[in-house]
């Protein structure tokens, strides 16, 4: 949450810095955004914590129905600023959950990143949406490998760089 809203600021800097100013974001105009609500939305519903069998169905149709929504969301607007972006993010990864059953987080990512608490606190198997990368664990490279170090503190994949730098592209 930390970055999101660091990409957002810096962003919003930019934008200033090239000459823009915050009242022409009213002019976008994207269509569908209740998809945006409704897909985040849906990632704060409590998720069965089993790791396998009908916990894992449950969970990870759940996650594919959020990123489907969107991704739906981005694909129709993909015309606006950045958003080819964002859309290359989402999938990225819609499809590391997807294959996993959840988002496989590096423990060497989440030490380097200043969280040296979480690697214990988070479990080998998928719970919720994130779960500790395994050698089971199948395109690790689009996981939640990449460090950003404090003052932001997280543990972040290649897609979540895609979707922030859609974003500053977008809001510049």
């Amino acid at each position: 949450m930390k970055l999101l809203l660091a990409v957002v600021v810096l962003s919003i800097c930019l934008g200033y810095l090239f000459g823009g100013r915050l009242h022409r974001l009213e002019g976008l105009r994207p269509r569908w955004w209740g998809l945006v609500v409704l897909g985040l939305g849906i990632q704060f519903v409590p998720l069965p914590d089993g790791v396998a069998g009908t916990d894992l169905v449950i969970r990870t149709a759940v996650l594919a129905l959020s990123y489907s929504l969107l991704l739906a969301f981005g694909l129709v607007n993909v015309r606006m600023p950045g958003m080819f972006l964002v859309v290359i993010g989402l999938a990225c990864n819609m499809t590391v959950i997807l294959v996993n059953g959840g988002m496989p987080a590096s423990a060497q990512a989440l030490i380097d990143s200043g969280q040296q608490d979480v690697p214990a606190s988070l479990p080998e198997q998928a719970e919720e949406k994130h779960h500790l990368l395994t050698e089971d664990d199948r395109l690790t490279f689009l996981a939640d490998v990449i460090a950003v170090p404090q003052p932001i503190g997280q543990a972040v994949s290649v897609g979540d760089i895609f979707v922030y730098a859609g974003l500053t592209w977008l809001i510049v």
